[in-house]
């Protein structure tokens, strides 16, 4: 099984979301997350757990769902998109480290994906009413889950799970005396 990061919302509304996801995966992978210490902390992550999870991950998978902007918010760049700024940051560093990606996100967060893809990277809008905890059961089917699976099977063939297990092993060299 391959070791995924999965990088989502912690909102109610999005649980089901974020469910319904983790079970096209569960198959074939294990998913961490990051849980926060504190939630609502500011912020709530830590970067060096994030990045000691990413290195312990095979892939890494985020969902990023509308928020409601700040108000007066005017700030240039990601700062305006409509998601939470920790799973965007999450989701750039991932672009950063050019790690093999699978980003479900929804079109009303103003989010955009690069214009090129490399292989193992997708990247996968979605639509869903403001009240609804799921997109639409046909544009989930047809599109949606169709891109999850053909993802998947590109990370089957294309790679192998890594082996976490910590050596027990030790070399011991000593100079000349």
């Amino acid at each position: 099984r391959f070791a995924v990061y999965f990088s989502h919302s912690w909102r109610p509304r999005d649980v089901d979301l974020n469910l319904q996801l983790s079970d096209q995966l569960a198959g074939r992978c294990e998913l961490l997350v990051d849980i926060p210490d504190e939630p609502g902390a500011n912020p709530p992550y830590y970067i060096n757990r994030i990045e000691e999870l990413f290195r312990r991950t095979d892939f890494f998978v985020s969902v990023l769902t509308y928020r409601e902007a700040a108000e007066g918010a005017t700030e240039p760049g990601d700062a305006r998109l409509r998601c939470s700024p920790y799973s965007l940051f999450e989701v750039r560093l991932a672009e950063r480290a050019d790690m093999p990606r699978l980003i479900l996100y929804e079109r009303s967060t103003g989010f955009r994906a690069p214009q090129r893809n490399r292989p193992g990277e997708i990247y996968i809008p979605f639509d869903r009413g403001s009240r609804d905890r799921l997109p639409e059961q046909r544009q989930w089917e047809t599109v949606v889950r169709p891109k999850i699976q053909d993802w998947t099977e590109w990370a089957a063939r294309n790679s192998a799970p890594t082996s976490y297990e910590q050596s027990m092993c030790a070399l011991v060299l000593a100079g000349a005396v």
